[in-house]
């Protein structure tokens, strides 16, 4: 053991070697494998099963970390493919997120322009010009945006039929 070791960095170790293989590990179940493995080093006797969760809880969150709370004090490593999954999923809603705000824009343009200059019932009026253009012009974003998540989509399941077929293959984050 490195004798420079912090013990949220020796915390950190201990959970990626119950998680290494693979299958779901209860938060008691990691403590007492880190209590057990401390047992003859500074750390022995440190450890507190209310603070335990700090030394690895904000590395939960981080897109690159190959480990995941499953549900409330259970944890699993990641395959490839549900980290695969997972960057997918938040590429897809980050895309998601532009098409809603590009709708709700146009609608608002909508709106707008139908409260305040509709009324006038004049189509060649500039005012009337201008909003048919910026009507266009946020159609044709809409169109680009779902053609942009259409196509996300069919990469994402290229990617994961081709990790079914070949399993082994996929990103190595740990």
């Amino acid at each position: 053991m490195n004798k420079n070791m912090t013990k949220a960095d020796f915390i950190r170790n201990c959970f990626c070697e119950v998680l290494e293989d693979g299958k779901i590990h209860r938060y008691r179940e990691i403590y007492d494998y880190a209590c057990t493995k401390s047992v003859g080093t500074t750390f022995e006797g440190q450890l507190d099963l209310r603070n335990f969760i700090l030394a690895f809880s904000n590395h939960l969150e981080q897109p690159d970390f190959p480990y995941m709370r499953v549900r409330f004090g259970y944890y699993q490593k990641m395959t490839p493919a549900m980290i695969c999954g997972a960057v997918g999923d938040r590429q897809l809603n980050r895309v998601y997120e532009l098409l809603d705000a590009a709708t709700a824009l146009q609608q608002k343009a909508r709106d707008v322009y139908t409260d305040e200059f509709a009324h006038t019932n004049d189509d060649d009026a500039p005012v009337s010009q201008i909003y048919k253009s910026v009507y266009r012009k946020s159609d044709e974003l809409i169109d680009c945006l779902s053609a942009w998540l259409a196509e996300t989509e069919d990469l994402l399941n290229e990617v994961e039929q081709h990790q079914e077929a070949e399993p082994g293959i996929g990103p190595q984050l740990c």
